[in-house]
């Protein structure tokens, strides 16, 4: 039989009929993006693609990891609740038109896990997944990994233990400045970011490397650990001893006094011991606490407080004067009595906070703001022993099981979940709708002007505060430039 060649275009002419070109594959024009949710929440994915030919319409259909979803074939698809199986999730999208179809590369979905805990220190911040991972936001110095505010307004990052592989098993980590430390759920100690994060060098450190004795053995067995704003202080859990690391500007490592004769004094690449002004290394304690530049708390078993480092604003609690460098010397009362019956110490950056065990609170050093919660405020109403924090002018504070303490502001948490401020509030910090500071603590609001419940853990910094509510997630409020979030607000997801 003769095949006869003949036009396509001359045969829907010669039928009378109307021309329609022939479509081509779509063209995506915006791929699904990389998206981050928080446990429990969903997201939504969206892809913008364009047909051949005008007229014919597209077509969606999504896919999670090369696996159709049935019923999502819009141009956007809203994820279920996320679970953490559904991390590093690829979904992608098979767009078609006139049955010629195209399928656009995928946008990887990040989970992060409820909160247990979070810190805050200078612009950095850190939370901790109650899977045991690591999360930080905040300044964009390389070796914190993270690129956002001070908020989590914004990017956060998880924190890798390698190039390729995430940090887990923490149990606690606490950042400040430039460098941030952890305490694995086995006792360890690991630190990263820029010089003296312990491991004996004076070098940055991009991922997580063990803090180290001067023999070069990893400290283990850590009961307890805190941060300074260079320096960062631990407890070991067999004998209660103290190590101490990192910067010992104003010899406030409390490792040798005799190591300081000047203001720039010999900084500690290994832990070393701290000792007390007896030069007798400290032993017994059960917590630490430290923040700022100058001083350190410690905590002993039998509820007395310790404090040592440079003498500043009355923070070492022991009636010092300004500029005096001390090794640990216990906490004094007015009555020139030591402090007992503590069952948790917190450090601000020149102010010291003691929970008793009745839930009842005191406050010594710097009360410019009235950050002591004493009634009164000015540089000169500080206070060089610890005095009782009140509720009002007649009552005092009681109930309280946790604190956090910034610059000139303290948060107290009290046993039924309540939270509450004390001090400078310029930038909102102790969170309840104004700037006035407050001489006496205030219940911190949420954005509705509804007090602030269900509160697990706190952390409060220069000016600016973080806590992680019973629901696993974290809010912060504080001084943000050029503005500020005047309630907590929700730290979002990558």
């Amino acid at each position: 039989m003769q095949r006869t060649a003949f036009s396509l275009t001359a045969l829907v002419v010669s039928l009378g009929l109307t021309q329609v070109a022939l479509a081509g594959a779509p063209s995506i024009t915006s791929q699904p993006p990389n998206l981050g949710v928080q446990q429990g929440r969903t997201v939504t994915f969206s892809v913008a693609a364009r047909s051949a030919a005008p007229t014919t319409p597209l077509t969606y259909q999504w896919r999670r990891n090369g696996v159709a979803i049935a019923g999502a074939t819009a141009a956007s698809y809203t994820t279920p609740a996320a679970a953490l199986t559904d991390d590093n999730a690829l979904y992608s999208v098979v767009v078609a038109s006139a049955g010629v179809s195209v399928t656009s590369a995928g946008g990887r979905l990040t989970v992060v896990p409820l909160f247990k805990s979070a810190s805050t220190g200078h612009s950095l911040s850190t939370a901790v997944g109650e899977d045991g991972s690591v999360w930080s936001w905040g300044s964009p110095v390389p070796a914190q990994r993270a690129n956002a505010t001070i908020f989590g307004i914004g990017d956060i990052s998880r924190v890798k233990a390698s190039s390729s592989t995430p940090l887990k098993s923490i149990a606690s980590a606490l950042g400040s400045l430039e460098s941030i430390t952890a305490l694995t759920t086995s006792g360890a100690l690991l630190a990263w970011g820029n010089g003296r994060v312990g491991d004996g060098l004076d070098t940055t450190r991009l991922y997580p490397t063990a803090v180290k004795y001067s023999n070069g053995s990893a400290l283990t067995g850590i009961s307890s650990f805190a941060r300074g704003h260079q320096f960062s202080v631990a407890v070991r859990k067999s004998d209660g001893s103290v190590w101490a690391w990192g910067n010992n500007t104003l010899c406030v490592l409390g490792i040798d006094v005799n190591l300081c004769p000047g203001l720039i004094t010999q900084h500690a690449l290994f832990a070393q011991p701290v000792f007390e002004s007896s030069n007798l290394p400290l032993t017994g304690v059960t917590q630490v606490a430290a923040a700022g530049n100058f001083h350190s708390l410690a905590l002993k078993s039998d509820g007395s407080v310790w404090s040592w480092g440079f003498e500043e604003w009355g923070h070492l609690g022991n009636g010092t004067a300004f500029g005096k460098k001390s090794l640990a010397k216990p906490v004094l009362t007015s009555t020139g009595a030591r402090l007992t019956g503590v069952k948790a110490v917190v450090a601000g950056n020149a102010h010291s906070i003691a929970i008793k065990s009745d839930g009842t609170v005191y406050a010594w050093g710097y009360n410019s703001r009235g950050q002591l919660g004493i009634g009164t405020s000015g540089t000169s109403a500080e206070s060089r022993t610890a005095v009782q924090v009140k509720a009002s002018a007649s009552t005092f504070l009681t109930g309280v099981v946790a604190a956090a303490a910034g610059e000139s502001h303290t948060l107290f948490l009290k046993s039924d979940g309540s939270l509450w401020g004390v001090g400078a509030n310029w930038g909102r910090q102790i969170g309840y709708g104004s700037t006035a500071n407050q001489l006496y603590p205030i219940r911190v609001l949420d954005a509705s002007g509804v007090a602030i419940t269900g509160v697990k853990s706190l952390a409060a910094y220069n000016d600016h505060s973080l806590i992680v509510r019973s629901n696993g997630r974290a809010y912060a409020f504080g001084s943000l430039v050029p503005g500020s979030v005047p309630e907590p607000r929700f730290v979002s997801s990558p």
